[in-house]
């Protein structure tokens, strides 16, 4: 409720995510907050976010582990970008981590980072999809130690083809 009145959230995403979009509004639902969900193609998801026209926006995006995406997802200015704007000393952190050439110093700073992302919270996950990987004797995955890729461990990367 907002001042004494009903409150019913904006919800957009694109065809892929459909189905999570379904379980999020019920889910919101189930909570006592109102979802109105428009499920739009690319190009109309992409105005839509430059206009700012929802509450909240269900996209899917990795860093991958990039360094620089690192960056790029808190700080650009794409429409499946945080485009963050506050706060100095998070940004000098993520700059920092993108020049490190020490994975010790970078894992550090990606540590202090997330604290700070979680002081600053410019965005909030609020479901994150089950990921499974297959292999079989002549793979074996790779995960990021103490999942530096922001703190989320993939296996999808190109260590996995490495010996």
């Amino acid at each position: 409720m907002r001042d004494g009145e009903p409150v019913t959230l904006r919800i957009i995403t694109q065809g892929r995510e459909e189905r999570l979009a379904v379980v999020l509004v019920d889910q919101l639902e189930a909570f006592g907050i109102g979802a109105e969900l428009r499920v739009l193609e690319s190009g109309a998801f992409r105005e839509a976010v430059d206009a700012r026209d929802y509450d909240l926006a269900l996209a899917i995006g990795s860093t991958m582990g990039d360094p620089s995406t690192v960056r790029e997802r808190v700080f650009g200015m794409k429409r499946n970008n945080e485009r963050f704007t506050g706060d100095g000393r998070l940004r000098a952190l993520a700059d920092a981590q993108a020049r490190s050439l020490d994975p010790t110093e970078r894992a550090e700073l990606l540590h202090q980072f997330q604290e700070a992302y979680a002081e600053e919270l410019p965005t909030i996950m609020l479901v994150n999809t089950v990921w499974a990987a297959a292999h079989g004797p002549r793979v074996t995955p790779f995960f990021f130690p103490d999942g530096v890729a922001v703190g989320i461990p993939v296996a999808v990367h190109k260590y996995t083809f490495l010996k």
